[in-house]
């Protein structure tokens, strides 16, 4: 009874002990799902072994039900997700470039045939492997029936003479070798590929090992001596080595020592076993690393061991220290290392951190926090900003055509004409190209490099920053110029100059409004259409002045 008390409080005191964690990796990309807490939704996180150190990228906000205990599996840049309606979904992580060097696509998958339990899943470049248990005997008979119910061949029809005629014309290439292809003799079915159907009664507990194909979920017979309903299972993928994934069942619950059996697939000698017994009757997790099958056990105050399977031995390499008891981790492969992902307290979201040790037992990175991807969160709020700026484009030029609903009264002399639109769009190239030249030169950068770090196409501050420096210097040095002279470099070299719609030189207050709001302009270059769309030619910022560009008309070419 005091023990149960302990165990309750313990459980109230450590909030993070609720979190889950269930995690998949390939060895290049790893996936964790975490619900922070229980019953609150679950979120995929992903990283591949170039992002930067310790980054993580979140793959989805939302998953589209519960997601099943054993629910994840890897391959490359795919995530297999197994519900626990026995729906399937996958995840494919697309390279990107900015904001987040990972961008995220889903597709729906077959379902597990029904009344089916997901224990254990892995996958490879074909598709996933799902082993369930399988829990009513009409469900074992529709996963059993290609095998229970094998057609003979049908007779062959009597050929017609056209067709012997035909096929005794047929041109074989030459070296070409005829094998003898009469019936091989009749030989006993390997253990494997017994193919009697189970006898149950009623209700039935039964495994059985399926693999994901273009026509459905196909039956792959599993071990004759696989112990059905075992206390937990796992599937291992090495397709280099074995077509068929490793099998491993853990026996002997109650007792002491438990005993993990390992199955391996051979072409010549099927389905082989090998025992090995755990250490302790705490919990386990398996992962292939470089070729080598690992074991991680629950150890003692607070450690998780990792050893070695080999030749029916667990032979212990080393052991991460501070995994508190309770705490949800797992055991993952990244390239040659072996990676531990857990959710220990830590004030961080989401509550994720991995230690990497080699398979010589020396740690190569301490326990270690794993952050989302900023640059990501930057690039959100870049995004946002955005928004931000057309929102308000749109409301100041409905504002403005609602005032002036029969459009502004235009009184210039006779020797003064509305300035056109090639003339403007060159000498805005001037006025911009003498600040973007200084700046490319002073950062050591290209016209390319400068447009992939220009607000709303790159987040991270630390590369706007020569844009930023572009922008500034443009709106610098045009808003002066005009102030003193009523024009700008550019436009004076094309012959243009600023006035109000009467022809009179704009006040102050006037050129600082339209300067300032070519900065909407610089941000989202779309609003740079207005005056295509204006006969006076005017931007945002001319309409909200109330100015105009104008120039002499024997200026003009016509």
């Amino acid at each position: 009874m005091f023990r149960a008390v302990l165990a309750c409080l313990l459980m109230l005191a450590c909030p993070a002990a609720a979190q889950t964690l269930t995690a998949a990796s390939d060895g290049r990309h790893l996936w964790a799902a975490v619900a922070p807490k229980e019953g609150s939704p679950v979120v995929i996180w992903h990283r591949a072994s170039g992002d930067a150190p310790h980054m993580l990228n979140k793959a989805t906000k939302e998953l589209r039900g519960k997601l099943s205990g054993a629910g994840l599996a890897a391959d490359y840049n795919k995530l297999w997700l197994v519900y626990r309606d026995n729906s399937v979904q996958v995840l494919r992580a697309v390279a990107s470039e900015t904001p987040s060097p990972w961008h995220y696509s889903s597709g729906i998958g077959r379902s597990l045939p029904a009344d089916t339990r997901l224990r254990a899943l892995a996958a490879d470049s074909a598709g996933p492997w799902a082993l369930v248990n399988v829990a009513t005997q009409q469900a074992l008979d529709a996963i059993d029936q290609p095998l229970n119910e094998v057609q003979p061949p049908p007779e062959p029809a009597e050929p017609t003479p056209e067709q012997v005629e035909q096929n005794l014309s047929i041109d074989f290439p030459p070296g070409l070798v005829m094998e003898d292809v009469s019936p091989a003799p009749q030989t006993e079915a390997k253990d494997d590929e017994a193919k009697t159907p189970v006898e149950v009664e009623g209700d039935v507990v039964a495994d059985r090992l399926l693999r994901m194909t273009w026509r459905g979920w196909q039956m792959i017979p599993l071990p004759q001596d696989w112990p059905a309903n075992a206390p937990r299972s796992a599937l291992l993928v090495d397709p280099q080595r074995s077509p068929r994934p490793l099998l491993l069942a853990q026996t002997g619950e109650e007792s002491p020592r438990r005993t993990l059996l390992v199955y391996t697939w051979s072409d010549e000698a099927g389905w082989q076993r090998s025992d090995y017994e755990l250490h302790n009757s705490r919990r386990w997790e398996v992962a292939l690393i470089d070729g080598q099958l690992a074991l991680a056990q629950q150890g003692d105050k607070a450690t998780v061991e990792l050893s070695i399977l080999r030749r029916g031995s667990v032979i212990r390499i080393g052991q991460w220290t501070d995994i508190a008891a309770g705490v949800s981790w797992s055991l993952l492969a990244i390239g040659d290392l072996a990676l531990l992902l857990d959710n220990s307290p830590v004030d961080a979201q989401p509550p994720l951190r991995w230690s990497m040790m080699d398979l010589g037992g020396q740690l190569v990175s301490e326990p270690t926090v794993l952050k989302p991807d900023q640059q990501a969160a930057r690039g959100r709020t870049m995004q946002t900003v955005t928004v931000a700026v057309v929102v308000m484009s749109l409301l100041l030029l409905l504002v403005l055509w609602q005032r002036e609903p029969q459009g502004a009264q235009i009184n210039l002399d006779e020797q003064t004409q509305v300035a056109a639109m090639w003339r403007r769009a060159v000498a805005g190239l001037i006025d911009l190209g003498v600040p973007a030249f200084v700046v490319m030169t002073y950062f050591d950068l290209d016209p390319v490099q400068l447009r992939q770090r220009w607000p709303g196409v790159q987040a991270d501050p630390a590369h706007i920053l020569p844009a930023v420096c572009v922008m500034a210097l443009f709106l610098f040095h045009v808003t002066l110029t005009e102030l003193l002279t009523a024009t700008s470099l550019g436009k004076r070299l094309m012959g243009l100059r600023v006035c109000r719609r009467d022809g009179t030189r704009p006040t102050a207050w006037q050129l600082l409004i339209r300067n300032l709001l070519k900065a909407f302009d610089l941000i989202t270059p779309w609003l740079l259409v207005l005056p295509l769309l204006s006969p006076t030619r005017e931007r945002l910022g001319d309409l909200a002045a109330k100015t105009l560009v104008v120039m002499k008309k024997k200026m003009s070419d016509g």
